[in-house]
């Protein structure tokens, strides 16, 4: 068995998947009215700001959450099933909470929607999968404490900073583009620009992947090993300071695997052993899942590991038997050509059967969108 390692998290991964086949989850318990009024306690794990109608507006997510319940359990308080979101209004009295920091907020429920047609998008799976039980709207902080995260409200503060830079130096419509790029922020892209990257099957370059961990990590680790840093050293460096960027980012689905695999991928020449693509993403997959089950029906879950899947197992069968690897510009066109085509072949039915859809000319657009990507994102580094 050339790769015990990944045929055992391959296993895992097929017993996961026929469980949930086997065993589908309950329905969503609803514990509180809709449009109810409640007060809860929790942490907060994530914030940014969203523009809408109503203006600006401050979204919070709370995990470990307490629901305010005088007379029921200890100290009046219930423990909910899953974390929370609240939108406070932005106004001149509002202290934005510092991550970590545990508030009490209160809000009007409100649960996610189920989708009533086919290829609609199902809010209520959606955020199910990410562990998120309701919202409040019309929320209001009522206390907070004075402790917090120094770790994840540091990277906070840096990524509002990189976020005002884009503003200042950049167009409106530039500026969220280039924030969804580098930092992982779509809240301010506007529908047009969503359904643009949607409809021409380039999406993926708005998660932070792959390529943005190869391109920072890597070339990070070698500026370091230029400098005469022992190698250790830099690997240690490149693979915490590639960590704090994914948490900056959301550490998604996506940015955990290139993390993962990226730290794999400098552990094996610190063993000299040979990295294996296929075992890093099988033990990748088998993480998360070991976390939480249902991103095997999460979108960008499939679409990620799919796309690494097609280039590690189907480029050599796609690839003509006369086509080499030489540095002839034809030649390099047709290994990229080939490259594409097998993350299309994988990519193909996993869009049809999540989004009833696939524009089949997006593995031709990819060979110019991918390598203009690396110059975009330096255009963005340098900018900040």
């Amino acid at each position: 068995m050339r790769r015990p390692l990944c045929c055992v998290c391959v296993a895992f991964v097929a017993t996961v998947f026929l469980y949930l086949q086997c065993n589908p989850l309950p329905g969503v318990v609803q514990d509180c009215t809709e449009g109810e009024r409640i007060t809860l306690f929790g942490e907060v794990c994530k914030k940014e700001y969203q523009s809408g109608y109503q203006g600006k507006t401050l979204v919070i997510r709370l995990e470990n959450v307490q629901r305010w319940c005088p007379g029921m359990g200890q100290d009046g308080q219930q423990a909910v099933r899953g974390d929370v979101i609240c939108y406070v209004g932005v106004d001149t009295d509002l202290v934005e909470p510092k991550a970590g920091s545990s508030i009490a907020v209160e809000g009007e429920v409100s649960y996610f929607g189920e989708a009533r047609n086919p290829g609609a998008f199902d809010a209520q799976a959606y955020y199910r999968i990410l562990g998120v039980d309701f919202r409040l709207y019309k929320a209001e902080i009522r206390t907070q404490s004075s402790r917090y995260s120094v770790y994840h409200e540091s990277l906070y503060q840096l990524r509002r900073h990189f976020e005002e830079i884009f503003d200042r130096v950049l167009a409106p419509k530039d500026a969220s583009i280039m924030k969804a790029v580098l930092l992982g922020s779509k809240s301010e892209l506007d529908a047009q620009s969503r359904q643009l990257f949607q409809k021409s099957g380039i999406a993926h370059i708005l998660a932070i992947s792959g390529l943005h961990i190869t391109m920072l990590g890597m070339g990070l680790y070698k500026l370091l090993g230029r400098s005469g840093i022992p190698q250790a050293v830099c690997a240690v460096v490149s693979v915490g300071l590639m960590i704090a960027y994914g948490d900056m980012v959301g550490m998604s689905s996506s940015a955990y695997r290139a993390v993962f695999m990226f730290g794999m991928q400098l552990a094996a020449q610190m063993l000299r052993r040979t990295y294996d693509m296929l075992t890093a993403l099988a033990l990748a997959a088998m993480l998360i899942l070991l976390e939480q089950p249902l991103y095997l029906y999460h979108a960008g879950f499939l679409l990620s590991f799919g796309a690494i899947l097609g280039a590690g197992c189907l480029s050599d069968v796609v690839k003509p038997q006369t086509c080499g690897r030489g540095k002839h510009l034809t030649q390099r066109a047709a290994l990229s050509l080939c490259g594409s085509l097998s993350i299309f072949l994988v990519h193909f039915p996993i869009m049809l059967c999540v989004y009833y859809e696939f524009p089949v000319y997006s593995f031709l657009l990819n060979l110019v969108v991918i390598p203009a990507m690396s110059f975009l994102m330096a255009a963005g580094l340098l900018c900040l």
